[in-house]
């Protein structure tokens, strides 16, 4: 029978969250697409949160690939789609990780592209948008790595005001220690 074993907080995997969001209504620079990354996860869990909703011709689309620090694709071939709906798939189907299973990403890295196939018209209200909360266990050393990557970002956001806006909607990391198993 397994039993709980004690480990030093500094040596326990870590379960790490990271909230990818768009502005609430959603606004142009939300469909930009986002390349999001949890330094050393071999599999990230998504879900998302059950105020998410997409406008009668709005498509959001979770992606793996090969991607550069920069959010471009290295290699078109690489490129596969895991998800991708509508308002009316959402609505027959349900979202991941509510209605349905969530999503599972091998690796660590994900791309999120929100399209937009009609343009509102002036004065049609915009919706809420998507929010996605992305789990993953990670070793105890990646967490430092994650606050790193979140200050550089921070440090250089501001040389444009649609990446800073981009960064500070995408870039909200919670951790926590886990205990773990041990056989006896």
């Amino acid at each position: 029978m397994p039993s709980l074993v004690w480990q030093a907080a500094e040596q326990t995997p870590k379960v790490c969250y990271r909230v990818v969001e768009t502005s609430h209504p959603i606004n142009n620079e939300d469909f930009m697409g986002k390349t999001v990354r949890m330094p050393k996860a071999s599999r990230m869990i998504l879900r998302f949160d059950p105020l998410s909703h997409l406008e009668t011709g709005d498509f959001l689309s979770i992606s793996v690939g090969n991607f550069d620090a920069n959010g471009k694709l290295k290699d078109k071939h690489s490129k596969k789609v895991l998800w991708k709906a509508g308002r009316h798939d959402v609505a027959r189907s349900g979202w991941p990780g509510i209605d349905a299973p969530g999503i599972v990403v091998e690796g660590e890295c994900f791309q999120v592209s929100l399209e937009r196939l009609m343009s509102l018209r002036y004065g049609d209200e915009t919706v809420y948008g998507y929010r996605i909360i992305a789990e993953a266990e990670l070793p105890p050393d990646a967490v430092p790595d994650m606050q790193k990557q979140l200050a550089g970002r921070a440090g250089t956001a501001g040389s444009s005001a649609s990446s800073a806006s981009a960064e500070s909607s995408a870039s909200t990391f919670v951790c926590a220690s886990i205990l773990s198993e041990a056989q006896h």
